[in-house]
């Protein structure tokens, strides 16, 4: 469906700035190089 998932983890999982690097980062390169790729969304573990 072009959307990428991610799980972010270590330091990454509790920082405020994890949307921004989903989306300026990781969402911005690949992108870029693989046109297929419509966005970026991050999966977070069900407890």
């Amino acid at each position: 469906d072009g959307i990428v998932y991610v799980k972010m983890m270590g330091a990454c999982v509790d920082c405020g700035a994890l949307d921004s690097t989903l989306t300026d980062g990781v969402e911005a390169l690949l992108m870029e190089y693989v046109p297929e790729v419509i966005g970026v969304k991050n999966v977070v573990d069900e407890l």
